[in-house]
């Protein structure tokens, strides 16, 4: 009997992930998409949630707790009961999309809740740039970027060329040698960033030191850590930076 509005918010609900760049590869999980139809449906957004101004803050909320159950896993194996546990946090919750009420409601349940451990976190920095976990990890680390107006690439801070060419003779130790050509420090999310797609075809695999100069770079914004060499020379200290930096911001957006 609500065919044609069911169809129309399955529709919405889609093209919204849409525009927040998420894609076949970056959604493995499409149970996922179902609590949002779900909202968009009981609220009777489909005629507004695509809009720009609209519902802003509900839909930084939705998709931090997309981000989040992307990332960990949360409709893995068996998601009935994850499914209808949210349904029952929505229908007690109508109006904003209520965050933190679906994370209590899957507090303790283990590898279906919402927080992220030390070790979890430790994980996730790891994971690497062509992983369908990536683009959610950054789109979380990256909330304060503009989602619904701007589409955004996954890039290299460290230009990946520059490590495609390493020899071993190119470094006095083979410690370092060893670090700077495993791809857990060059090609994981310790040394991935969100750019526009207009500002990733500019930046090409300019070095970051010359970047971030010539372009004046907001090194808060980019999540690039302050007081530290952004020298190739110097990848390991910034790695090493970058990674402590990384770790308080995702406490800081999960907490």
């Amino acid at each position: 009997d609500n065919w044609d509005r069911v169809k129309k918010c399955i529709e919405t609900a889609f093209e919204l992930l849409k525009k927040w760049g998420f894609n076949d590869s970056s959604l493995r999980a499409k149970n996922a998409v179902i609590p949002i139809v779900y909202y968009i449906y009981h609220n009777k957004l489909e005629d507004q949630i695509l809009k720009e101004i609209r519902i802003v803050d509900d839909k930084k909320a939705i998709r931090k707790w997309l981000c989040i159950s992307l990332i960990k896993g949360v409709f893995g194996g068996q998601s009935d009961g994850v499914l209808t546990g949210i349904r029952r946090v929505l229908r007690n919750n109508p109006g904003s999309f209520p965050f933190e009420k679906i994370k209590a409601a899957f507090a303790g349940n283990g590898a279906k809740s919402l927080n992220i451990s030390d070790e979890e976190i430790e994980d996730i920095l790891t994971i690497q740039k062509d992983a369908p976990q990536c683009y959610a990890i950054l789109s979380l680390l990256y909330s304060h970027l503009q989602y619904d107006s701007v589409v955004y690439h996954k890039d290299h801070l460290h230009p990946a060329a520059k490590f495609s060419k390493l020899k071993e003779t190119d470094f006095e130790t083979m410690e370092k040698y060893l670090f700077y050509s495993n791809p857990e420090n060059w090609n994981s999310i310790l040394n991935l960033q969100l750019l526009s797609s207009s500002t990733n075809e500019s930046k090409n695999d300019e070095d970051l030191s010359t970047w971030v100069s010539e372009k004046s770079i907001d090194l808060a914004s980019h999540l690039i850590p302050a007081n530290t060499s952004l020298e190739f020379a110097d990848f390991e200290t910034f790695i090493a930076n970058r990674k402590k930096l990384l770790i308080a911001s995702i406490k800081t957006i999960i907490a």
